[in-house]
């Protein structure tokens, strides 16, 4: 009988797990439908409470920090090979520089930190972390 209901438990995490997390991250939809919205609207990066469709609890699965620091170093790349290759390539005035990438560093950044959250949030999901905690067995050896 136990057997039967870990089987059972484990079909329905697989099915609940076909959002691809990828997918999930570049469309900011729920990791666990694939359907509601991630975000409280389109211009914030602060999840919602649960998702609209399936009720799963967004709150839970906040990755802080985590897609700041991916889109701090990814954004600094493109930034930096980008006012260089303009620079060497086509030699722009220095007020282009100044107009062009203030520009993409701010709308680069956003953009990229609603992807990069949504896509840690959905492999959190999909890897089906959860917050550290020992176990009470290993506590008494």
């Amino acid at each position: 009988m136990q057997d039967q209901h870990t089987q059972n438990t484990e079909t329905d995490r697989e099915q609940s797990r076909s959002v691809s997390p990828v997918q999930a991250g570049l469309n900011c939809v729920c990791p666990n439908c694939g359907e509601g919205k991630l975000y409280a609207s389109p211009l914030t990066l602060s999840l919602t409470e649960e998702c609209a469709i399936c009720g799963f609890d967004l709150k839970a699965a906040d990755p802080a920090d985590g897609p700041a620091v991916f889109a701090i170093f990814i954004m600094g790349f493109v930034v930096t090979l980008g006012a260089l290759w303009l620079e060497f390539k086509i030699g722009v005035p220095f007020w282009i520089h100044l107009i062009v990438w203030p520009l993409v560093t701010i709308f680069g950044s956003i953009w990229s930190l609603r992807v990069l959250k949504g896509w840690i949030v959905a492999m959190q999901f999909q890897n089906d972390a959860r917050e550290g905690a020992l176990d009470s067995n290993q506590e008494s050896e």
